[in-house]
């Protein structure tokens, strides 16, 4: 436990982290994420920095293809552009 609480995303704690997540993924599940500011810019951070730290600590992506920003913006293209859910869009 204590090897997990060394590795931070972005500063916070991995176990913080997941706990975070972990609330995003339920209020997403039960279909009660706020469509505000407020519920997206919580799922498009969280998000982001965890892209970004991926993006990091993948050796080929951090030495030859500029690190976790570039792998952000490729995560971020990869979701929109696969149906991951299903969406109830008119």
């Amino acid at each position: 436990m204590k090897k997990l609480k060394e590795i931070k995303i972005s500063g916070i704690s991995l176990p913080l982290y997941a706990f975070f997540m972990i609330v995003l993924a339920v209020t997403i599940g039960l279909g009660k994420l706020p469509l505000n500011m407020v519920g997206i810019t919580l799922l498009l951070v969280l998000l982001g920095h965890l892209l970004y730290f991926i993006g990091e600590k993948l050796p080929i992506m951090n030495s030859y293809l500029g690190g976790g920003s570039v792998f952000t913006l490729l995560g971020a293209t990869l979701l929109s552009f696969f149906p991951y859910h299903s969406c109830k869009c008119d």
